[in-house]
């Protein structure tokens, strides 16, 4: 079983992962402006900090997508610190 990289394509600040194989699919995105207004961003509790960073998985998808794609979510979670202790 390969590392899963080769399925991953960069497009400008996103990740895209498709595997033809088994049809899963899902972006990682990056977008590090903030919103123009304080009013357009969701409330981020204190100690937290936006990241810019967001994970896009269809719902309306097999269990399978989810097991797929969490080994990604987690090694970029791992690799810039955003896990909780």
């Amino acid at each position: 079983m390969g590392s899963g990289y080769e399925s991953l394509t960069r497009n400008d600040a996103q990740l895209w992962y498709e595997n033809p194989k088994t049809g899963v699919y899902f972006s990682i995105d990056f977008e590090p402006k903030a919103p123009e207004s304080p009013g357009d961003a969701p409330p981020i509790p204190d100690g937290y900090f936006d990241t810019g960073l967001s994970f896009n998985l269809n719902y309306n998808r097999p269990s399978y997508f989810g097991f797929e794609a969490m080994p990604f979510v987690e090694q970029v979670a791992a690799r810039f610190g955003l896990t909780c202790d």
